[in-house]
């Protein structure tokens, strides 16, 4: 194959087609016979009687191609877990290949809810006790090693425990209420101790 040849292949996602333009040659040696008469394939294809065929290809150069069509998908178990598999239905969701398991633990239990990022490199989990988790580095995450808590040096990041500062407004709330009643409660037993016409003045410019 030369350069400027064009590679058709299929994403492992829904085995999408791609292509691909070579940007350099690409040398493969191939065995031919020469069948003296038409010859039919286990596929059924029928190689012409006395012209050349091609088998067994070897190759002596290889290139990795680019896979674009990529998909993460989450979903909540006894924590969240992370997969990149789910529409490549190639693939077995069965985590049994140690080092290489296609469902990825985020040691995250408890969601409320969750989201990715537009970009697919960060996953939001919002838990039920009010914390709000982030979880990055995703987009350049292809295997359990990249992906998974038992390989990645760190789970994530707490940003905000919103739960605790709900308390703490609360607190400062209740706080704030009662000494606004204390106010008010001065302010009436001021009042009815003063004269009726003071009173009523004094009631008048707390309104």
């Amino acid at each position: 194959m030369s350069i400027g040849d064009v590679v058709e292949y299929n994403s492992e996602t829904l085995n999408l087609p791609l292509t691909y333009t070579l940007t350099q040659n690409l040398t493969v040696f191939w065995d031919t016979v020469i069948p003296a008469t038409d010859s039919v394939l286990p596929n059924f294809d029928t190689i012409p009687g006395g012209v050349p065929y091609l088998y067994n290809p070897i190759a002596q150069d290889t290139i990795n191609l680019p896979d674009p069509k990529q998909s993460l998908f989450a979903t909540m178990g006894d924590q969240v877990y992370i997969t990149r598999e789910m529409v490549r239905f190639s693939s077995s969701l069965v985590n049994n290949n140690p080092g290489d398991q296609p469902w990825w633990k985020t040691g995250i239990g408890g969601a409320h809810s969750y989201e990715f990022s537009k970009d697919g490199d960060v996953l939001w989990i919002g838990t039920t006790n009010g914390v709000l988790h982030r979880v990055s580095g995703l987009d350049s995450a292809y295997s359990s090693t990249a992906g998974d808590i038992d390989y990645r040096p760190e789970t994530g990041d707490t940003i905000i425990n919103l739960l605790q500062q709900a308390i703490q407004f609360w607190e400062v709330l209740k706080h704030w209420i009662g000494v606004q009643k204390i106010i008010v409660m001065g302010i009436l037993m001021i009042a009815l101790l003063l004269p009726t016409s003071y009173g009523r003045l004094l009631l008048l410019s707390v309104k």
